[in-house]
């Protein structure tokens, strides 16, 4: 029986499932490993980042009305 204290389940859909499963044989990993690598890394990259509000990133900004 799986200690539901150490993991949850996670539902996808079956097309993001069909693009992710072979991204993560290429990598010789398993589904669950490579949800793992891929939420680390974007977690990481976050942390990494300044803590800016929606739209602050963007240093221009266009005013032409076409």
């Amino acid at each position: 029986m799986t200690d539901i204290s150490k993991y949850k389940s996670v539902a996808i859909k079956i097309d993001v499932y069909n693009k992710a499963k072979p991204m993560a044989q290429k990598k010789y990993m398993s589904m669950g490993s490579y949800l793992h690598y891929l939420i680390d890394k974007e977690h990481e990259q976050e942390n990494n980042q300044p803590n800016l509000q929606n739209g602050e990133d963007h240093d221009v900004r266009s005013t032409d009305q076409r």
